[in-house]
């Protein structure tokens, strides 16, 4: 009885951190780029009924094993894309493929992103929402002046300056992807960082496409649309009441365990 308690507290506590996942991912359904969390479970050990490792077989010659629970061993991230929704502005990024923007913070340090609702700030350098400098090869600023900007799918930049006849380049756009993007560190405002489980970066472009047998495509950049989160409504409410009620169940077993304790303990009276 005792060991039921802590059965229930253990599948109660798993399926707490359940549904906190599904709770942040439904909150972050209309948020572009977002990836949504899957939690992890593993069972815990098996162990042979009775006083110890050593008990004889309860049942002949058929050793009976009680399992101790489950826990959860972490929030997979599922980088699988979003669908790409069209916004017809100039400076609205998506992804097709695998691959992140890369954009430098306040004190130097690199992140990396999916989400791609850039503008140009008051310098001329492509930034973030939250004012965060994308990275560009070869970068230069928006001339004053300049209209008709056009960024390829290679990440190319170009715009039309007055005065000139024909458009200028002011840099590609770099992109940049990993071995496990499972595994990079999320740090807030949809930015990640590097960490030795998702890998050193690597340049997205055609040379790196399909390195090692991978057989990936290069990242394209679509102008004018953002990628929406891959959170999907029905299939996370699904997963709430699954939780609810496994949650039930195990809240269940302790409540059976206490009254049986109760009983047991009213038996010398």
């Amino acid at each position: 009885m005792i060991n039921a308690l802590w059965l229930g507290a253990a599948a109660m506590s798993a399926q707490q951190l359940k549904v906190d996942a599904i709770a942040n991912n439904l909150a972050n359904v209309n948020t572009t780029g977002y990836k949504r969390g899957r939690v992890n479970f593993q069972e815990l050990v098996y162990e042979p009924e009775g006083t110890g490792a050593a008990a004889e077989p309860a049942y002949g010659p058929v050793t009976v094993l009680a399992g101790t629970g489950i826990r959860p061993i972490g929030v997979e991230r599922l980088t699988d894309q979003g669908t790409l929704q069209s916004t017809g502005l100039e400076t609205d990024l998506a992804l097709d493929g695998e691959g992140y923007f890369a954009v430098t913070g306040a004190v130097g340090e690199t992140y990396y992103t999916r989400d791609g609702h850039f503008s140009f700030d008051g310098a001329g350098n492509l930034v973030t929402a939250g004012g965060d400098q994308v990275v560009i090869d070869g970068a230069a600023p928006l001339p004053a002046g300049a209209k008709n900007v056009t960024i390829a799918g290679d990440g190319s930049i170009t715009a039309a300056v007055d005065g000139q006849q024909t458009p200028s380049r002011l840099g590609r756009i770099s992109l940049f992807r990993f071995a496990n993007p499972g595994g990079l560190d999320a740090v807030g405002h949809n930015l990640f960082r590097a960490t030795e489980a998702s890998g050193d970066a690597a340049p997205d472009n055609a040379a790196q496409a399909g390195a090692a047998g991978s057989g990936n495509a290069a990242t394209r950049i679509r102008q004018g649309f953002l990628e929406a989160s891959n959170v999907s409504t029905l299939d996370e409410m699904v997963g709430l009441m699954q939780a609810q009620r496994a949650y039930e169940m195990s809240a269940k077993v302790i409540q059976n365990a206490d009254l049986m304790m109760a009983i047991a303990n009213g038996l010398r009276r």
